[in-house]
């Protein structure tokens, strides 16, 4: 397996435009990190949710300090510009839902794997190693 390592923002940013043309142009064996460890959380959730907005592979989400509630309900937030913490709390309105309903029709027909335990850096490999056996994983994502 060949690992593609991105950690710099800009770069990441950049990449995001057209990020699963690339992931289609990549070699079998390749997998490309998104290290986003260095970054605050809401970078972190921010860019992640850009990433599965434009992905159509399969993805990996390891993140030990954000759950998976957390991950899930910032990118419903992001992508259906309904705060997050109406979202949290369950407080939106019919036109709301009706978004929502939309938003997770559309991320529920995508292969996305969240892991929120607590992962030492050789766990994630081995469990990003059988992802990738398993299910064609091409991009992974780390975050605090």
């Amino acid at each position: 397996m060949k690992i593609k390592e991105i950690s710099d923002i800009n770069e990441i940013l950049t990449k995001i435009s057209n990020i699963d043309d690339n992931i289609k142009k990549l070699d079998r064996e390749e997998l490309i990190i998104l290290n986003l460890k260095n970054y605050t959380k809401d970078v972190a959730l921010d860019v992640t949710s850009n990433v599965l907005q434009k992905i159509n592979n399969p993805i990996a989400i390891f993140s030990s300090e954000v759950n998976k509630k957390q991950i899930i309900n910032k990118i419903l937030s992001n992508d259906s510009n309904i705060d997050y913490n109406k979202i949290e709390s369950g407080q939106i309105n019919t036109e709301e839902w009706d978004r929502l309903t939309k938003i997770i029709r559309t991320l529920s027909e995508k292969e996305i794997y969240i892991d929120d335990t607590e992962n030492s850096m050789q766990e994630i490999i081995a469990k990003s190693i059988e992802l990738r056996k398993n299910n064609d994983i091409r991009i992974m994502i780390l975050m605090n």
